[in-house]
């Protein structure tokens, strides 16, 4: 597959357009809110980041331009590849983008509504608003049901917004995310142009310890997570970062990380450590875990590559759970 091509299938909304990706998840819906204040409509994300977070948005011309300047940027933000090469394509992106949202579209019949979808925390509105629903995206169908009345009256920056708002939400719920409050502040920070630093950025470039696990251990279920382990110093101290794509089942929105000091990747890979635990914290909405590491399976000289290690994690009001096995395999990060 050629670079373009690759680009473009794993940045599209952090691989959304692959093919190999399933998102069904027994007849979930993700809605489309959108907040009406006499005549001026926005959708919700935006109504939030101005009214309740009093971020400005960057302003375009028009829809393609609005694609033009964030699909990329939104893409970027799960994955590690490189800006300065990516940026080629932006165009690309930007078109591969709009025509993955237009082409699932039904536009209800004229004076039909949709309903209200649940999956979303309402803020207080300001006097004279009221929400709407202008678009569901229907997992098992794949379509996207659109009141078309409502789309016409959303300026070019709301319209690309919601067109973003549905794949990085589409993919937010295949990964375990209940509601749309997250996606909805992160396309706040997209269109004001105050998105974070790319989750995985800090592991661009370096060797690390990929570790993940599968659900399973044997007949019992386990959470999932998915990470990187890297050597790292902080504060003038050596240890190990390490960083979370996903942590107890849910993927991450924000950079979730922590750092253990006195630590490296080959005493990790060797399981020459003991039992430590420290706090991981989810960056751009302050949350917080405390994480616990163990050794577990000693590495097989056999099969020098992978390595083995235990962890769990758990918020303040959770009960502590059992440890999940993760195997680790030593990578490059472009």
């Amino acid at each position: 597959m050629s670079y373009p091509q690759k680009l473009i299938q794993t940045l599209i909304i952090f691989g959304c357009l692959a093919p190999t990706l399933s998102f069904a998840q027994g007849g979930a819906t993700g809605g489309g809110k959108g907040v009406l204040c006499g005549s001026n409509l926005r959708i919700l994300d935006l109504y939030e980041a101005e009214e309740i977070f009093h971020e400005s948005l960057i302003k375009k011309e028009d829809l393609d331009s609005t694609l033009f300047q964030f699909a990329l940027p939104i893409s970027l933000y799960f994955n590690g590849q490189d800006p300065l090469r990516a940026e080629a394509y932006r165009g690309e992106i930007a078109k591969g983008v709009h025509q993955e949202f237009t082409r699932r579209l039904i536009d209800l019949p004229l004076g039909q509504k949709l309903p209200l979808s649940d999956d979303a925390t309402l803020p207080v509105m300001l006097p004279g608003c009221s929400v709407v629903q202008i678009a569901l995206f229907d997992d098992v169908s794949d379509t996207i049901q659109r009141d078309l009345a409502l789309w016409n009256r959303l300026d070019s920056v709301n319209q690309a917004a919601l067109i973003l708002h549905e794949y990085w939400y589409k993919v937010a719920r295949s990964r375990s995310l209940k509601t749309s409050d997250d996606t909805r502040r992160m396309i706040g920070l997209l269109m004001s142009g105050q998105l974070p630093e790319p989750i995985m950025r800090p592991v661009s470039g370096k060797k690390s310890l990929s570790c993940a696990v599968g659900g399973y251990s044997g007949a019992v279920p386990q959470e999932l997570f998915d990470l990187e382990i890297i050597d790292e110093v902080k504060n003038g101290q050596s240890g190990v970062g390490i960083y979370f794509r996903r942590l107890k089942n849910e993927l991450k929105l924000g950079r979730t990380s922590l750092f253990l000091p006195n630590l490296s990747m080959e005493k990790i890979r060797n399981s020459d450590f003991s039992s430590v635990q420290a706090s991981a914290k989810e960056e751009v909405f302050n949350r917080y875990w405390t994480v616990e590491m163990r050794p577990a399976i000693k590495n097989n000289p056999n099969t020098p590559t992978y390595s083995f290690l235990n962890l769990r994690a758990w918020a303040l009001s959770e009960k502590i759970p059992d440890f999940s096995l993760l195997s680790c395999m030593e990578s490059f990060n472009e």
